[in-house]
């Protein structure tokens, strides 16, 4: 059973390693091409314009919620201030 333990870690030690050189590889070369680099600069800003403008309507909707909570009274102050309750 060690034995197998022992050649199962080195196996995918091994699988790992060339993976990681693959990969490696890889992304050098589309360093090196100009088309694969201007389109994934293309696909990583047009992402960051996506994220920048949730985040933007997201401070939106908080402030809007946060001034509606200090600024708006809740259905039961209203109802105590005008004598309905």
């Amino acid at each position: 059973i060690f034995v197998v333990l022992v050649s199962s870690f080195l196996l995918i030690g091994l699988g790992g390693y060339l993976a990681y050189r693959k990969i490696n590889k890889l992304s050098r070369n589309i360093g090196l091409i100009p088309e694969l680099r201007d389109g994934l600069h293309r696909a990583v800003n047009s992402q960051t314009h996506i994220i920048v403008e949730m985040n933007c309507k997201l401070g939106t909707s908080a402030k809007i919620h946060y001034w509606h909570k200090r600024w708006m009274p809740s259905r039961r102050e209203w109802t105590n201030q005008h004598g309905l309750g």
